[in-house]
């Protein structure tokens, strides 16, 4: 299978979007070296790093790098262009990861990460260029691609980013996190769940922990226990057989005017 995969969140400035994607694909090409990989630093026009790597910073026998546009200008016009999906070698699959969503490809199936809608749920947590590349992308997706894929249950209705609680559970972090969005849906019962507007009530659970060694040494222990429940490699093997599926699956039409 030809996977065509959108890293262009995963360089050195990447955040929880692209630890997501870098985790993804490295444990895609561990499991499943077999396949053929197209890796793309650069994916649409609504987010580019100039600073990419210019050589792979995935090795693998089958892994090619690239395209890599020196400019959004150029990234936007190679991506939005009716030659692209043909210059890539058509890919059985493409993944698009950073929100920005083609809608031009006639054979290669698209499957789009869908993260959050943070975006519009507190709009004055980002920008309104942000807001309004996201919406774009999420639109976009809604009309052209195959598959949808969502982070957490809770992205259905619109959630949050809920990856800092696991980042502290995998190193046996005693957690505190909310109890709203799909945090309690990652955190299980490894965590005490807290409303996020009483403030009173986590000063006191911190104060409680500070002073309960038994209660502390308890929640490291579900906190390894919880974390250890998503794996990456669980998750990538999960990711290829959905692919297995979008590529036996008839090709989504879109309609254009």
């Amino acid at each position: 299978m030809h996977i065509g995969f959108d890293i262009s969140q995963t360089g050195t400035a990447k955040a929880g979007f692209g630890y997501i994607a870098h985790a993804m694909i490295q444990a895609m090409l561990n499991i499943a070296p077999a396949h053929r990989y197209s890796l793309f630093p650069d994916f649409g026009d609504f987010y580019f790093d100039a600073l990419m790597p210019d050589l792979n910073p995935y090795p693998g026998q089958s892994v090619h790098y690239g395209p890599k546009h020196g400019s959004v200008e150029r990234a936007r016009d190679f991506w939005t262009g009716p030659s692209a999906e043909a210059s890539l070698g058509i890919p059985d699959i493409v993944h698009a990861n950073n929100f920005w969503c083609p809608v031009q490809f006639a054979s290669s199936r698209l499957v789009y990460t869908f993260y959050d809608m943070g975006f519009v749920v507190e709009p004055a947590w980002t920008t309104d260029a942000n807001r309004v590349g996201c919406f774009n992308g999420v639109f976009r997706s809604a009309v052209a691609a195959d598959w949808v894929v969502a982070i957490s249950e809770a992205s259905r209705t619109h959630y949050l980013s809920v990856l800092s609680v696991l980042e502290g559970m995998q190193f046996g972090a005693p957690t505190l996190a909310s109890n709203s969005t799909s945090i309690p849906e990652v955190a299980g019962d490894a965590a005490l769940l807290l409303a996020p507007e009483d403030t009173a009530a986590w000063t006191q659970a911190m104060l409680r922990l500070g002073k309960n060694r038994s209660e502390r040494d308890s929640m490291v222990s579900k906190s390894l226990k919880q974390a250890a429940r998503f794996d990456w490699k669980h998750s990538a093997s999960q990711l290829l057989q959905l692919y297995e599926e979008a590529r036996a699956a008839p090709k989504r039409q879109v309609r254009t005017a």
